[in-house]
């Protein structure tokens, strides 16, 4: 049974494949035509955004939503053209079957009813399958996306706004998740049988047809009225959001100060009033939301009122038929459903756009290179830097025509102490930053001209500070590929650090990130770092002052590596202790003037 069943829904995926090749196109744009201006714009600024920038992804995110956005749409369709089946049967029933006792014709219009409620109810459960699984990968694919591009974008893009408000943002894209591909397109769909039901009250009651006529009309006016109060009170509280988020993120950051100074009870006040107004405006927005689910049900018991009196009179007069007054009933109930649906639509929307201006924020950093360009040859190790200059007027540690030539294999040392930072030549090499005079080259070639992400492979940095991803130290040694393993054994063993890992309780499964960092000693863990940078092969290391917080007998065991290591790799290492500087090939003091060699 499970095989069938698995043979049953490769077919119906292949099927659904070929009416998305088919009509997906035509079904997204007409979707595209019945969206309101306000998501047409969003839309076309999302495509325009793709296009203008190196992001050709976001394509391919609205690409694998294609079948899914074309089986819900089949399955409304459907599902409303059989909806009309029961209020009809009723009509024959109540006209022609029980005056003339037609037993035989009621047996086969309750099993073509019954068919008909059953495919019904079997299309509505396909489409919520499909809908909640399209939506689930619409969202994957997007997170994904935006992911990739707040990792790839410029440094100093996102320190501009700090990682509290890039996750925020981040979490913007579960708004959007059941609306686009899911709840808005059931509603585009349901909405034009409102004129087709609206036909059938015409053709089988004539007048009558004016009572749900006027009644939407109404419904219409007031829930439009009522949505521009919330579309107001919606773009209020985003304002006052942004506001109580930034004064978190920034009271976050400066918890040392706001301890150290004794500020606890200032920043709570102060939060408490920006908080206060955030829940003034939940409370009117959700006053707002109440008023017009009481306005809809209102008007959907006049409308029952107002059809069941005029209408008893109708048929008391012999104008209509008790069969007709029901099927009318019936169907006049089903015209405020998707009047409904719209009305929380247009609703909703307000509140999507601000979850969309915060995706589109994200797509609007730049990134720190052209995925387009060429991927950087296999790299060597030369390092050549020309006439390099930082001039910024905020930053002191500024220099000029500082020139340098390190052949591959050279190990090249620079003092710690300098008031210029060499760790900005350091990011310079690695494309994080670029000179504003001068260029960078790499085996003779100028590293700007080739994508980054191609040439970060071959560069090892190692940064004072070691920063641990929440895992084991076998786990962060590989990266979290379990494929890196041997590779990770056999290079602690062969540069002497294994004993150190396996001195501890747990060995190579010991935990390292967050919580555990500080309570491993931190030579140790700057010898993982190491051991972590060489694992990729690298060509070429950065090493960061990654030895001024270790006690002598740690810094002994970095020296005893970095012996191991040097002539097999380019090294560029920035210490303040003469013994790990007198084992470089050169040592160079960074001024003003550029690079000056230092003796010891």
């Amino acid at each position: 049974m499970t095989h069938a069943t698995s043979r049953l829904t490769v077919k119906a995926d292949k099927l659904v494949g070929k009416l998305s090749n088919t009509f997906g196109k035509r079904v997204l744009k007409i979707i595209f035509n019945l969206l309101p201006n306000d998501a047409k714009q969003q839309i076309l600024r999302l495509r325009s955004l793709a296009r203008g920038k190196d992001f050709d992804h976001l394509n391919e995110v609205w690409q694998s939503s294609r079948q899914g956005v074309a089986t819900v749409f089949f399955a409304s369709l459907a599902a409303n053209f059989l909806s009309l089946a029961f209020p009809l049967t009723l009509l024959q029933i109540y006209d022609r079957i029980i005056p003339n006792e037609a037993i035989d014709t009621l047996t086969i219009l309750l099993l073509i009813v019954v068919t008909s409620l059953s495919l019904e109810y079997g299309l509505k459960a396909c489409r919520s399958y499909v809908s909640a699984w399209t939506d689930a990968k619409f969202e994957h694919a997007l997170n994904t996306l935006l992911f990739r591009k707040v990792l790839r974008s410029k440094l100093d893009s996102f320190e501009k706004h700090g990682a509290g408000l890039q996750l925020e943002r981040l979490n913007a894209i579960h708004a959007l998740r059941e609306f686009y591909l899911g709840q808005l397109i059931v509603n585009l769909v349901d909405f034009p049988f409102i004129f087709i039901f609206l036909g059938l009250i015409a053709y089988i009651s004539g007048w009558l047809v004016l009572i749900p006529i006027v009644l939407l009309i109404i419904l219409t006016y007031l829930s439009t009225r009522q949505g521009k109060t919330v579309q107001r009170r919606l773009k209020e509280r985003r304002e006052q959001d942004d506001k109580r988020m930034n004064f978190i993120i920034e009271s976050l950051e400066k918890i040392h100060t706001v301890k150290a100074l004794g500020m606890e009870a200032q920043i709570l006040r102060r939060y408490e009033r920006l908080q206060s107004g955030n829940t003034i405006n939940n409370y009117l927005i959700s006053q707002e939301s109440n008023q017009l689910m009481v306005t809809i049900l209102l008007i959907a018991q006049c409308n029952l009122i107002f059809l069941a009196g005029l209408g008893s009179m109708t048929v008391i007069s012999g104008q209509m038929t008790m069969g007709g007054l029901i099927a009318c009933t019936i169907l006049a109930g089903r015209c405020l459903n998707p009047i409904n649906q719209v009305i929380g639509l247009w609703t909703r929307i307000q509140t999507i756009q601000i979850s969309e201006d915060k995706i589109l924020e994200i797509l609007d950093l730049p990134s720190e290179t052209d995925i387009n360009l060429p991927d950087f040859p296999a790299v060597k190790g030369n390092i050549n830097l020309e006439n390099i200059s930082i001039n910024r007027s905020y930053d002191a540690s500024c220099f000029k025509s500082v020139n340098l030539d390190v052949k591959a294999g050279e190990m090249i040392g620079f003092l710690g102490d300098s008031k210029k930072d060499v760790s900005t030549l350091f990011r310079l090499i690695l494309g994080i930053e670029k000179p504003e005079n001068g260029q960078v080259f790499i085996d003779k070639e100028n590293i700007f001209d080739y994508n980054l992400y191609s040439l970060r492979p071959y560069i090892a940095y190692l940064p004072n500070k070691v920063k641990m991803f929440n895992g084991t130290i076998m786990e962060n040694l590989t990266f979290f590929d379990p494929n890196n393993i041997e590779t990770a054994l056999t290079l602690t063993r062969n540069l002497g650090i294994s004993q150190f890992i396996e001195k501890l309780p747990k060995g190579y499964d010991t935990e390292v990130g967050k919580h555990s960092v500080e309570q491993l000693p931190k030579g140790t863990l700057q010898i993982v770092s190491i051991a972590r940078s060489l694992v990729t092969r690298p060509r070429i290391i950065l090493f960061d002052e990654a030895n001024s917080e270790l006690d002598g007998q740690a810094d002994a065991v970095i020296k005893e590596v970095l012996n191991k290591i040097k002539s097999r790799y380019t090294i560029l290492i920035k210490s303040q202790r003469p013994s790990v500087l007198k084992i470089a090939d050169r040592i160079y003091k960074l001024t003003e003037k550029g690079l000056e060699k230092h003796e010891y």
